[in-house]
């Protein structure tokens, strides 16, 4: 397995780990789901830094960008069903699909950040 791929899937499951983990923990412990959005954020730019530094600049935006995609599809479906992830109100497919979007490339330009520090 080439060093690349490894990296995004240890980062894919540490922000799986984390949805999961952290909602669970959000509902015991009643704190604000949202306030764990920061280490998302490092994982990201974690994930882009190794991804320069074993692979390449660009790699780095790509693979901040896939995390951050499922981060926001399956982490975002994962803490929905746990509970601080659902919305209050009922939400509509289009802004759905904006929020997944602005994630995605918000994570990608966090990877490529990463990525300038390799």
């Amino acid at each position: 397995m080439q060093a690349t791929t490894l990296i995004l899937v240890v980062g894919v499951l540490a922000v799986l780990t984390l949805d999961t983990i952290g909602s669970i923990a959000s509902r015991h412990f009643g704190f604000h789901y949202g306030s764990l959005s920061v280490i998302s954020w490092l994982i990201r730019i974690a994930v882009g830094f190794l991804s320069a530094r074993y692979g390449s600049l660009s790699l780095s935006f790509l693979t901040g960008g896939i995390v951050a995609f499922i981060d926001a599809t399956l982490g975002w479906y994962i803490s929905w069903i746990i509970g601080p992830g659902r919305p209050k109100k009922k939400i509509s497919n289009t802004l759905m699909a904006r929020t997944v979007l602005i994630v995605t490339f918000t994570g990608a330009a966090l990877g490529f950040i990463g990525g300038l520090f390799a």
